[in-house]
């Protein structure tokens, strides 16, 4: 099965990340950036559960530093507004918005957002 495939592929390039085999520019850089930059094609679930795998088993290496963070925060601002091409009230929909959801907590986002609007009422 080719998802089952790519996921097992995204989980070992998480792994070696892990390990310091590869390192966080090259996650960004190369597989995020193939999959969520200019030359994106149609995004997929597959996609976004490839990315999510990534970022669940190391997503400390992938914010460890700024420049990474707001890197990983724009590749996630990307796939917040993809989330809703998916068709509405389908398991898939659900998953996807479970998955982004997930991965925009795991980077921090969802603090930074409560911390820049409690600013902004202030």
């Amino acid at each position: 099965n080719d998802s089952n495939s790519f996921r097992c592929v995204m989980i070992m390039i998480g792994e070696l990340l892990n390990a310091t085999l590869i390192t966080s520019h090259h996650v960004l850089g190369f597989v995020f950036d193939d999959i969520l930059g200019v030359r994106r094609t149609d995004l997929c679930e597959n996609d976004i559960e490839g990315l999510y795998e990534i970022l669940k088993r190391c997503h400390r290496e992938l914010v460890s530093t700024s420049s990474n963070e707001q890197c990983l925060h724009k590749y996630l601002c990307i796939l917040d507004k993809e989330k809703y091409k998916f068709y509405h009230g389908t398991q898939v929909t659900k998953r996807v918005r479970f998955m982004v959801d997930q991965m925009k907590m795991l980077a921090g986002m969802k603090r930074a957002q409560k911390i820049n609007h409690i600013h902004v009422d202030k």
